[in-house]
């Protein structure tokens, strides 16, 4: 759901344990090399989730959200499920322990910033800025923060 939106910023909620971006699969098919993205499903699930929280605003301007050209920030928070194995002992505490194994947070954004390709904005080269974390949580999500770079008037 968005959260919040108003000029120049948006805050999305993608439901669910977030999914990283895999690695490019390469392979010869006959005398031909295809490459193929694993990671497609994901992202286009992803695009999905995004588009029915805009209520499809992006395609009535006929173009994504944020103009080319423009300077945007990233914030991502990555809300990970707690391991089923864990003892309720260790459960109790989830908020204290860091998340330092599988995903690496690097794939995760990557995985996301591809899919708001075309939706958010016209490729996330245009994204100067960027943060994220990764936590343990009872409710699995990643929050997104989208919005125009603040720059410095001095």
């Amino acid at each position: 759901m968005v959260t919040e939106r108003h000029m120049g910023r948006m805050k999305l909620i993608i439901p669910g344990a977030p999914v990283s971006q895999k690695r490019a699969r390469i392979f010869q098919a006959g005398k031909r090399t295809v490459a193929w993205d694993p990671s497609s499903k994901e992202k286009e699930n992803i695009r999905n989730i995004i588009c029915s929280q805009m209520n499809g605003e992006f395609f009535a301007k006929s173009g994504p959200l944020f103009d080319a050209g423009s300077d945007i920030t990233v914030f991502f928070r990555f809300y990970m499920p707690i391991p089923k194995s864990w003892p309720k002992s260790k459960i109790k505490r989830f908020k204290e322990i860091p998340h330092l194994v599988k995903y690496d947070i690097d794939n995760m954004i990557k995985a996301i910033l591809d899919a708001m390709n075309d939706l958010i904005y016209k490729d996330d080269s245009c994204v100067t800025c960027l943060s994220a974390c990764k936590e343990y949580s009872d409710s699995p999500r990643t929050e997104i923060d989208v919005h125009l770079t603040q720059k410095d008037q001095s």
